[in-house]
């Protein structure tokens, strides 16, 4: 008959539901249609804003409202700035002096022919090649992470056979070898999501903020992908933290039922009388025997 398998210990069942849960989230973040966050419509901005703007780990929406890469927003804002770089000398002095006739500054004559406009631009191209790379390292810290919390659930299968043609210590160190391996699972798939966030949250902050102190730019507020993002790492990091006490207590708890076997073995009483004084027992001695 086969030998029942033992259940898994209560707290290996908390930490596989906590990364299986946690891993889904992540992946679940790196949707491009999951928006981290959202900017309302502003009508102060005119034609600029026409339609709410939503920011993910891969874009941001344009003002029609179509998901575009920040790569794409790099690359399109630092064409316009080389080309107006460009702009026929002549052709941008007869613009400054239309602008300057016309009493309403140099928007009259367009970005090309506008000192601003085109500094604005450099702003700009800087900004969105920064939030490329960012976006870049965030989804794959969350896409690593999310495949080091799916691989938990396996990592503890695989402990129930580490070290079985193995005997005394080496059996032991296998043992440990493989908790360590789950726990570096388990540490990876809630602190990588974590940095992740940390990182998009923190660089698109810091480029809204300074692109609204120069110019019309509507501030994006975190959004449902962000909470999201944070539900998933919490999980991730209470798996994380389960499985380094995992880590850390294994073997213990076998040294501490030998520590209390001796213990009790040490308070037995050492100067028990011969069986022979004790009373109602028999002699171990034997008869004498008569003389015949």
């Amino acid at each position: 008959m086969a030998k029942k398998k033992e259940p898994r210990p209560a707290k290996d069942q908390v930490l596989q539901w906590l990364a299986v849960l946690s891993g889904v989230v992540s992946l679940v973040c790196l949707v491009p249609k999951i928006p981290y966050r959202y900017a309302q419509t502003f009508t102060g901005y005119h034609q600029r804003f026409p339609m709410v703007r939503t920011y993910s780990l891969f874009g941001a929406s344009n003002k029609m409202g179509q998901m575009v890469s920040w790569f794409k927003w790099q690359k399109e804002t630092c064409r316009m700035r080389d080309e107006f770089a460009k702009s026929n000398p002549l052709l941008a002095a007869a613009g400054g002096i239309a602008a300057a006739k016309s009493g309403v500054g140099g928007a009259a004559a367009g970005c090309m022919f506008w000192d601003t406009c085109k500094t604005q631009l450099t702003v700009r191209c800087t900004e969105y090649a920064t939030m490329a790379v960012m976006s870049i390292i965030s989804m794959l810290l969350q896409l690593i992470g999310a495949g080091s919390a799916l691989c938990v659930p396996m990592m503890l299968n695989a402990e129930s056979d580490a070290g079985k043609d193995k005997k005394g210590s080496k059996k032991e160190k296998a043992k440990k070898a493989a908790i360590g391996a789950t726990m570096g699972c388990a540490v990876a798939g809630g602190l990588l999501p974590f940095l992740s966030w940390a990182i998009y949250m923190g660089s698109s902050g810091a480029m809204m903020s300074n692109l609204k102190t120069k110019e019309a730019y509507a501030y994006g507020y975190a959004y449902v992908g962000s909470f999201l993002a944070v539900f998933g790492w919490v999980l991730g990091l209470i798996g994380a933290f389960i499985g380094l006490r995992r880590f850390q207590t294994f073997g213990k708890e076998k040294e501490k039922d030998d520590d209390d076997d001796a213990a009790a073995n040490a308070n037995m009483p050492t100067d028990m009388p011969p069986m022979a004084d004790v009373p109602g027992m028999p002699s171990a001695a034997p008869p004498a025997m008569s003389p015949s």
